[in-house]
């Protein structure tokens, strides 16, 4: 069924994108909800390509270059991003901080074990702005072409094996992907956009 609070925005070959208003989370923003079945990939390998650092620009057209800054291990790190122009808008700067985790669920949604209950791998990896005030990086290194910098309220990925027991008819593998996101461009754009 649908998550509930999320609206409907746009349902095209099993890709569902909801949109949801969290004022505490992303002020004065919608969140964007996206959800589909991917076939025949496995859980672990679609997290090894998005959490791996440097492969941002293989999996999304958007980003022209991505910079490590930082990593401090058990896949955190920080970065510098740079996104394509995109007509009518230049590209743009993001400082960003990301973590990728995994983690265990019952298929009853508690960490609870009773017998019988069946364990599922969860993978999360999840990008977030940081503030940069005390000058810590050479912005004007990492961006020599002044792009406007953006922030990133929230981009998080959920990815969990497909049960091959469940009511859908999904080929062994399959992963459900859940992506949720709330950017602010910056620049002149206002910020809902």
């Amino acid at each position: 069924g649908a998550p509930a609070g999320w609206t409907l925005v746009n349902e095209r070959s099993g890709l569902f994108v909801r949109r949801r208003t969290m004022e505490t989370f992303a002020p004065g923003m919608s969140v964007l909800r996206a959800d589909k079945v991917v076939p025949g990939v496995t859980a672990d390998e679609l997290f090894a390509v998005l959490a791996a650092p440097g492969c941002h620009t293989r999996w999304d057209e958007r980003v022209d270059k991505t910079t490590l800054l930082e990593s401090y291990g058990s896949g955190i790190t920080t970065s510098f991003v740079k996104t394509r122009p995109s007509f009518p808008f230049s590209g743009r700067g993001f400082l960003v901080g990301s973590m990728a985790a995994h983690g265990m669920r019952t298929d009853e949604g508690s960490e609870l074990m009773s017998p019988g209950m069946v364990r599922h791998p969860v993978y999360f990896y999840v990008t977030t702005s940081f503030s940069d005030e005390q000058s810590r990086f050479d912005l004007q290194r990492l961006n020599p072409e002044a792009l406007p910098i953006g922030h990133v309220f929230v981009d998080g990925w959920i990815l969990e094996p497909v049960d091959p027991y469940s009511s859908g008819s999904y080929p062994i593998p399959s992963t459900r992907v859940t992506h949720v996101v709330a950017i602010d461009y910056g620049g002149a754009i206002p910020k809902m956009v």
